[in-house]
């Protein structure tokens, strides 16, 4: 098996049947990491696949291992793929990290947990059209 073909396997296959889309385990991890932070630190999807690549290049110039490489690159098809699923749900690009501060620290804790402890592609589009609604207000109330 190629390289090409064993990427396509594990982001499209192995990992997505585990872990569901990037895009949504993305988003879980992204609500993890800023409510450990404490909200001192908001982390996007896009904030978790880069983390996640450097994590893998700090490995690698530990120990150089094919799976880093590999990771590495599955990593960089995942942002590709999260940018398109954000931009065909309406986000243009130019949400900024308190935008997502300023979202998610109005959300109560309730429904952060629905959110986060459910494999549900439902309740991740849920999350991303409610952020979509609030920017929108946010944008309106600027105009």
């Amino acid at each position: 098996m190629t390289f090409i073909d064993t990427l396509k396997q594990i982001t499209s296959e192995d990992r997505r049947r585990d872990y569901g889309h990037p895009t949504y385990n993305f988003i879980r991890i992204a609500l993890v990491w800023t409510l450990y932070m404490d909200f001192r630190i908001t982390f996007t999807p896009i904030d978790v696949a880069w983390m996640s690549s450097g994590m893998k290049l700090a490995r690698e110039m530990n120990t150089p291992k094919f799976d880093n490489v590999l990771d590495n690159a599955g990593y960089s098809a995942c942002i590709g793929s999260m940018v398109d699923i954000l931009e065909e749900n309406g986000l243009r690009g130019d949400e900024t990290p308190d935008d997502a501060y300023r979202f998610l620290s109005q959300l109560d804790f309730g429904e952060m947990y629905v959110i986060l402890s459910t494999g549900n592609r439902d309740n991740h589009a849920t999350l991303i059209q409610l952020y979509i609604n609030w920017l929108d207000e946010q944008r309106r109330n600027e105009s």
